[in-house]
């Protein structure tokens, strides 16, 4: 309280906003307080500068810590009303206290502060160097040593993590990502040679491509296009902004896209290509299904992340999207392939299994039942390390991914978790499979001594083109990519879906 005026006064907020109030003029409520944005257990990062953290929820309050941005937190209490502020406590690797509200947030919400955008010109600053990676993470990949004085162009980011600010660079070494901290300005980037021309077919190869009036980042935009839709490339390459622009003509109007977001049609990438009777995930917060193609269809349903369903029907390319008939247990409607992702979340437990597979039981016991449910009949019981054949394509039910098998004790159903494949099986020419557990090398020869072409990223599609080839004690395939190239891989990273 504060006293002005003969009246005692009160800093109060809510839905209106928050300013002083005489005390004679409220009173007393049982209604709720003003909700917090965040909950407990919540994991948060600091999204200002410096900030201090306090004993108290109060701007008296001793201060018990000084967080850098970006810092972790974890939410214990609050919200708590003090000063005008929502306050939370939180616990950090620096100590324990509160904070006020506005300088906390989710991670994925930040956008850090960057001297560079998309586009600009940049030279590898630091005299020792650096290295470009595959994500934006400390712990990625290294891709390539990058010479003081190299330069790029920023194609991508920002994004923050590990206590950086990480941008993606094009250099002529190779695409990865940087802490933005040992980049400088460039006076210029030359962009790539050009990979299309006059008259080639092109591919979206990207979840959103927009298209501008002109070359350049800042040109007025045209129209939005989804992952897969296609067009004719009938200008260009122009530079602009350090990167090859070319001028494309669509069913949705004629605009400039830059060219790292292109993929020629014999070259596209599989990855949201979807056939009748796939298995498809949500791969976005979101999805409505309409009960037919386009943005202005009524939506029947309406699916969250990680959420599963089954292709019924597509594709149909409207308002400038690819659109595919899902089936799901929330519904079934129509929804844009550039948020579907082939299988499962999770690429280690999706198609694991081919028709054909011999596999062994990889626990104590395995029940095999006579459909694919934990309350169907058991058929027989399989013991540690007893074969199978693998007859039919993994279905969902009660929460596991099923196969059928056939025994010498007897055929049914049973989890595949428990199951795992004897030495010889893998890919088939033609097969699209998907990296798990991690980055994959991509090599010129069938050698761990071979040069590395590229690094593919965990969960990436990939078409078989040869192979199977032994050599130093794996299983060789030379695979096809439409952002990586063609190169072999050893199969143990790969799973057919």
């Amino acid at each position: 309280p504060t006293t002005v005026d003969d009246h005692v006064w009160y800093q109060l907020e809510g839905e209106a906003g928050f300013g002083w109030v005489a005390a004679s003029t409220f009173g007393p409520s049982n209604a709720a307080s003003p909700a917090g944005k965040f909950k407990f257990g919540e994991e948060l990062v600091m999204n200002t500068d410096v900030i201090n953290i306090r004993e108290t929820p109060s701007l008296k309050g001793l201060i018990s810590a000084t967080l850098p941005y970006m810092a972790k937190a974890v939410v214990v209490s609050g919200p708590m009303p003090a000063n005008g502020y929502k306050w939370y406590q939180v616990t950090t690797d620096y100590g324990a206290g509160w904070s006020v509200e506005q300088y906390l947030a989710r991670e994925g919400e930040v956008t850090p502060p960057t001297r560079f955008v998309v586009g600009d010109a940049v030279q590898v600053g630091d005299p020792e160097g650096i290295r470009l990676r595959s994500g934006s993470s400390s712990q990625s990949t290294p891709i390539a040593s990058l010479s003081p004085g190299v330069r790029g162009v920023v194609i991508e980011g920002p994004t923050a993590a590990d206590g950086f600010v990480w941008l993606k660079i094009q250099t002529s070494q190779g695409s990865g990502w940087c802490a933005e901290e040992f980049l400088d300005e460039a006076p210029s980037a030359d962009p790539p040679a050009a990979r299309f021309g006059l008259g080639d077919r092109v591919l979206v190869d990207t979840d959103s491509l927009n298209l501008r009036e002109s070359p350049g980042a800042t040109a007025p935009i045209v129209v939005s296009l989804g992952t897969g839709v296609s067009a004719n490339v009938v200008g260009g390459p122009e530079t602009a902004n350090n990167m090859n622009w070319y001028q494309l003509e669509t069913d949705y109007g004629t605009g400039w896209s830059v060219e790292q977001f292109l993929t020629k049609e014999d070259a596209a990438s599989t990855s949201r290509v979807f056939s009748p009777g796939s298995r498809v995930y949500v791969n976005t917060d979101s999805l409505n299904l309409r009960s037919s193609p386009g943005i202005d269809s009524e939506v029947v349903a309406v699916l969250v992340t990680n959420d599963r369903g089954e292709i019924a029907g597509g594709p149909v390319e409207k308002d400038g999207f690819n659109w595919y008939q899902v089936r799901s247990d929330g519904g079934t409607g129509w929804g844009a392939a550039q948020y579907l992702g082939k299988g499962t979340a999770d690429p280690f437990s999706e198609k694991t299994f081919s028709a054909g597979d011999t596999v062994y039981v990889d626990t104590d016991l395995l029940n095999i039942r006579a459909e694919a449910s934990l309350s169907a009949t058991i058929v027989t019981t399989l013991g540690i390390d007893e074969s199978a054949t693998v007859s039919d394509r993994p279905v969902e039910a009660d929460g596991f991914g099923w196969v059928n098998v056939t025994s010498p004790k007897g055929a049914g159903w049973c989890v595949a978790d428990y199951l795992a494949k004897v030495s010889g099986n893998g890919p088939r020419i033609g097969d699209t499979a998907r990296v798990f557990d991690g980055e994959l090398n991509l090599r010129v020869a069938t050698s761990v001594g071979s040069d590395v072409i590229a690094l593919i990223p965990d969960a990436a599609y990939v078409e078989v083109l040869e192979g199977p080839v032994g050599a130093e004690s794996y299983d060789w395939y030379r695979v096809s990519t439409s952002r990586f190239g063609t190169g072999w891989c050893a199969g143990q990273w790969l799973a057919v879906v």
